[in-house]
C-alpha cells in the first residue's frame, strides 16, 4: 500500500512579553508531505473500537481494539463505548517511527463510559504531533464529559500536540487539557497545544491551557487558524505554576468566527507568575466573551489580552487584583472590533488590589466602543500616540488617565454618564449625537470641545471639566454642575452652538461658570421656565463676566399659570464679575418687552445687582 504521512508545524508565534519571536508579525506554516510504501502496516491500520476489557491501557497496542488494528489513517475511526479500561494514553505512531498519530474521527457512541486519553510524547523529534484529525475529528454521543489531555514530557522532549485539519470538529461536551512546558531549554520549556486549522471548528466544548511548571517555561495554549471556527466554546487560560513561568495563552491568528464562545485568562497565585494570556489578530465575533482576571497574591500582574484585530462585536472584561500587591487584569488594545455593540470593562480590585487597566496603544482609535471603568479600575492613554483616540462612549465612576492625549468620546452615539475622575495635562472632546455626563469632578487641564452632541456637567464640587477652558463649537453645553474655565458658546461661523442648562429635559437647572462666558454670532442662549402668581422656576447661569456678541440669540420656553404678579422678575444670567453684560442678544435688546401665555416681560441687562439679565413682569 502506498501510506501518506502529513505532518505540520508552525513556529511559536509572538504575544509581547514572551521571550521567542517570529520575524515582524508574519506566520511560518510548515508542511512536509512523505510517500512511504510501508506494506507490513497495513494489518494495523484500519477502523477499530476499543474493547471492553482491553490488555492494557496503550493506545498503540493492536489487540487492545476489534478488530486487531490501531485506527491510524486519514479516514480511520476510532470507536469507543463501553469498557473497564477508560484510562488511555496515546504515544508513537503505529509504525515505531513516527510522532503523529492520524486518524479521521474518534466516536463515543450514545452510552459509552467517560474516558480520559492522554496524548504523551516519546520521541524527541522535530514535528512532535502526536494526534491528527482529518475526518470529522472527536464526535461525542455519549452523554457525558470526555477529557483529553495533552502533555509535556516531564523533560526536555517536546510536549504533546494535536491538529483538527480540513473540516474536523472538536464535538461538544469534550474537554481538551493542555499542560505547560516542564523544563527551561528546547525543547521541553513549551508546552502542548492545539492547533485548528483550515475550516475546523470547536463547539460547546472546553479547552484549558495550564502554566508553565518550572522557571522559564511556557504555557500549553490553542490556536485558531485560517478559518476555523468555535461557537459556544469555552478556553481556560491558566498562569504559570512557579515564579518566572509562563502562563496559558490562545490566539485567534485566522479569520473564522469564534461566535459567542467564552475566553477566560486567570491571574497569577504565585507571585512572580505570569497571568494567562490572549491574543486576536483576526477572525470575527457575534457576543465572545474575554475576562480577564487580576493576580491573588503581592506582587504578579494581572491575565492580559492583545487585541490587534477582528470583527464583529464581544465583551471584554479585566477584573481587579485581589489583595494589596495584586495587579489586575489588562487589555491591550492596538485596535478593537468596531461596533457599538462592543463592551470593554475596567473592574475595580479588591481587598486593597489594583484595577483592571484598558491600555489604549499607538494609533489605535476604537471609536465604536463603550467603555466602562469602575472604582480604580484605569482607562490608560500612556501609550497613544497624538493626538489621541476616540472612543464609543465612557461611563462608570473608575479612572481616565490622560497623560498629554486628546481622548474623543461619543463616536457610538450613545448617551452615557461619568460619575469618575478624569485626570492629567490631556483634553475631552465631546463628539457624536448622545450626551455624554460629567457627575464628579475632574482634574484634566488641556480643556474641553463640544462638536456634537450634548456635554451636561452634574458635578456638585470642582470643576466637571478639568481646569482648561470649554469650547462648545457645536451641540449643546448644560447642566446643574460647575465649570471653572472660561466658556465660549459657538464659533462665529459655525452651524450654529446651545447653551442649555436643562439641556431639554423637564427640570429647570443652574449651571455654575466660575469664569467668563462668551456667546458667538452663532449660538444661542435655551431658557426654560415655569411661573405662577409670585413663584417660578427657572433656569439660570452664573459666570464670571459675560460678553454676548452680535448675531447671537435667545430661545425662551415658558410655561405660566395665569396672571403673573407683577414686578417678579426671573433672573436668566446671574453675572457675578464687577463690570456688567457687554453686548444684547440679537432678538431680545435692553429694555424689550416679550409676552408669554399673556403675561410681559421685559428685559433689563442691568438688573438683580446692576449686572445681570433678567425678566421682569410688567403690565
Amino acid at each position: 500500500m502506498i501510506w501518506k504521512i502529513q505532518l505540520s508545524e508552525r513556529f511559536p508565534t509572538a504575544i509581547p512579553g514572551r521571550a521567542h519571536a517570529r520575524p515582524s508579525d508574519h506566520v511560518v506554516r510548515l508542511w512536509c508531505s512523505v510517500l512511504l510504501l510501508l506494506s507490513s502496516i497495513a494489518a494495523q491500520a484500519g477502523s477499530a473500537t476499543w474493547k471492553v476489557d482491553p490488555g492494557s491501557s496503550d493506545w498503540d497496542t493492536a489487540i487492545n481494539w476489534t478488530p486487531a488494528t490501531v485506527p491510524y489513517g486519514e479516514t480511520d475511526i476510532a470507536t469507543f463505548g463501553v469498557s473497564n479500561t477508560t484510562n488511555i494514553t496515546v504515544g508513537e505512531a503505529p509504525n515505531g517511527e513516527d510522532a503523529a498519530n492520524i486518524m479521521g474521527e474518534i466516536l463515543f457512541q450514545p452510552g459509552a463510559s467517560a474516558y480520559t486519553i492522554t496524548a504523551i510524547p516519546v520521541s524527541d523529534v522535530i514535528l512532535p504531533t502526536t494526534l491528527e484529525f482529518f475526518g470529522r475529528g472527536i464526535s461525542n454521543d455519549s452523554g457525558v464529559v470526555q477529557n483529553f489531555v495533552a502533555a509535556n514530557s516531564s523533560g526536555t522532549h517536546a510536549a504533546s500536540r494535536i491538529a483538527f485539519h480540513n473540516s474536523a470538529s472538536l464535538g461538544e461536551n469534550t474537554i481538551i487539557t493542555h499542560e505547560g512546558g516542564a523544563d527551561s531549554i528546547p525543547d521541553g520549556l513549551y508546552g502542548a497545544f492545539t492547533w485548528f486549522l483550515d475550516t475546523a471548528t470547536v463547539a460547546n466544548t472546553t479547552l484549558i491551557n495550564n502554566g508553565g511548571t518550572v522557571r522559564g517555561s511556557y504555557g500549553g495554549s490553542c490556536i485558531l487558524w485560517d478559518f476555523a471556527t468555535a461557537d459556544n466554546a469555552t478556553f481556560i487560560n491558566n498562569p504559570g505554576e512557579v515564579a518566572g513561568a509562563g502562563g496559558g495563552f490562545t490566539e485567534m491568528l485566522g479569520f473564522g468566527s469564534v461566535g459567542s464562545s467564552t475566553f477566560i485568562a486567570n491571574g497569577p497565585t504565585v507571585s512572580g507568575a505570569q497571568g494567562g494570556l490572549l491574543a486576536i489578530y483576526s477572525g470575527e465575533a457575534a457576543g465572545a466573551r474575554f475576562i480577564l482576571n487580576g493576580a491573588t497574591v503581592p506582587n504578579a500582574a494581572g491575565a492580559q489580552i492583545y487585541v490587534y484585530g477582528g470583527s464583529g462585536y464581544a465583551t471584554f472584561t479585566g477584573n481587579g487584583g485581589q489583595g494589596a500587591g495584586a495587579l489586575g487584569g489588562v487589555i491591550d488594545l492596538f485596535d478593537l472590533p468596531g461596533s457599538s455593540q462592543t463592551v470593554v470593562i475596567a473592574n475595580a480590585g479588591t481587598n486593597g488590589g489594583s484595577g483592571a487597566r484598558i491600555l489604549i496603544e499607538n494609533d489605535a482609535s476604537p471609536s465604536k466602543g463603550q467603555f466602562r471603568v469602575f472604582g480604580n479600575g484605569l482607562l490608560d492613554l500612556t501609550k497613544a500616540k497624538p493626538p489621541g483616540p476616540t472612543i464609543g462612549s465612557l461611563e462608570g465612576d473608575g479612572l481616565v488617565s490622560l497623560v498629554t492625549s486628546a481622548l474623543s468620546i461619543g463616536g457610538n452615539n450613545l448617551s452615557t454618564t461619568f460619575s469618575g475622575t478624569i485626570q492629567d495635562a490631556g483634553s475631552i472632546a465631546k463628539v457624536g449625537t448622545g450626551t455624554l455626563t460629567l457627575s464628579n469632578a475632574n482634574l484634566y487641564t488641556g480643556g474641553t470641545t463640544v462638536t456634537q452632541g450634548t456635554l451636561v456637567a452634574s458635578n456638585l464640587s470642582g470643576s466637571g471639566t478639568g481646569t482648561g477652558p470649554v469650547l462648545t463649537n457645536a451641540g449643546t453645553l448644560g447642566g446643574s454642575g460647575i465649570i471653572s474655565g472660561a466658556v465660549t458658546v459657538g464659533t462665529g461661523s459655525g452651524a450654529g452652538a446651545f447653551l442649555a442648562p436643562a439641556h431639554g429635559g423637564k427640570k429647570q437647572l443652574t449651571l455654575t461658570i466660575q469664569s467668563s462666558l462668551t456667546f458667538n454670532s452663532d449660538s444661542t442662549y435655551t431658557y426654560t421656565f415655569k411661573a405662577k402668581n409670585n413663584r417660578s422656576k427657572t433656569d439660570k447661569v452664573v459666570a464670571n463676566g459675560v460678553t454676548i456678541k452680535n448675531g447671537a440669540s435667545i430661545n425662551l420656553s415658558g410655561t405660566t399659570q395665569g396672571a403673573l404678579t407683577q414686578g417678579t422678575a426671573l433672573t436668566l444670567i446671574k453675572n457675578t464679575a464687577a463690570t456688567p453684560i457687554v453686548g444684547t442678544f440679537n432678538n431680545l435688546p435692553d429694555d424689550a418687552i416679550v409676552n408669554v401665555n399673556g403675561n410681559n416681560f421685559q428685559a433689563d441687562y442691568q438688573g438683580g445687582d446692576d449686572n445681570d439679565l433678567t425678566l421682569t413682569v410688567v403690565p
